[in-house]
């Protein structure tokens, strides 16, 4: 049997060894177990997986997601590795959306994480000298006890250095920490613009993350980044601030336009533009 799209849409395929079974992987997230050959390839039983109670896709009882790296990216550096989803949904399951990093990568890449060390240590600096006494935080950290400080900053400056091959990885909150959306305009005199008026704008412009949920870490970048607005011959202009050049022009090929489509049916007007700026 082939699941739904799971023959279509692909343009490589590979064979990889995954614990004790022997796959077959397409670079569109599909997998199949091989049978020691006894199947010919037209007869192999293709699938996206189906999906767990965490969220993410599983062929048999496999995960998904690791066949795929395992075939595409090599085998994990060992068992405690887990998948970085790059675009933040969990069932995006192609090979250029997957990467393996460390439990402690995987750790301090969480906003919650981030923040319990601003509350215990005040800043990440401080928390460097000592990072063991995180695990007073709980089980969850528990693990924190051994690590050392050259282990920590290791994780940072891999987090950062993959922010900027992956526009849409947190590692920039390591670099500065995120504010909740900060729209302003640049001369309040200018408002309203025709029947809208600047609260109505502001009130459309804070929702718009919640549009892009089905890509979590898109939503969240969204959410923090600081934006401005202006009228300029009529068109509203919002400018997005973001903290790099990959994370501009992923936004604008991927977001942009959908953005403004849903900014433009929200505030019933064509005039409107946005610009992904970085600094």
């Amino acid at each position: 049997m082939i699941q739904e799209g799971a023959d279509k849409d692909y343009s490589r395929q590979v064979e990889c060894q995954y614990r004790k079974y022997h796959y077959a992987v397409r670079d569109n997230g599909a997998v199949s177990r091989l049978n020691d050959g006894l199947f010919p390839a037209d007869d192999l039983e293709w699938s996206f997986g189906n999906e767990g109670a965490n969220g993410l896709l599983y062929y048999k009882t496999a995960s998904v997601s690791r066949i795929v790296a395992t075939a595409f990216h090599g085998a994990a550096p060992n068992d405690s590795y887990n998948i970085d989803y790059i675009d933040g949904n969990p069932q995006n399951n192609r090979p250029a959306n997957l990467r393996w990093y460390s439990w402690l990568e995987s750790l301090l890449d969480n906003p919650s994480t981030v923040e319990k060390i601003i509350k215990r240590f005040g800043t990440i600096d401080q928390f460097k000298k000592n990072p063991s006494r995180l695990a007073i935080e709980g089980d969850g950290y528990s693990r924190m006890i051994t690590v050392s400080r050259e282990e920590v900053e290791d994780a940072i400056n891999n987090l950062i250095r993959y922010s900027k091959a992956a526009p849409l990885h947190t590692g920039d909150t390591f670099i500065e920490n995120a504010n909740s959306c900060n729209l302003r305009t640049q001369d309040d005199s200018s408002f309203p613009i025709g029947s809208v008026s600047k609260e109505d704008i502001m009130s459309v412009w804070s929702t718009l993350p919640k549009a892009f949920e089905d890509s979590p870490r898109f939503s969240r970048l969204l959410s923090q980044a600081d934006t401005s607005i202006s009228e300029t011959d009529g068109v509203l202009q919002f400018a997005v601030h973001v903290a790099n050049e990959a994370q501009a022009k992923w936004i604008e090929q991927n977001k942009l336009v959908e953005m403004e489509r849903l900014m433009k049916v929200a505030l019933q007007s064509d005039s409107i533009r946005i610009k992904i700026v970085y600094n």
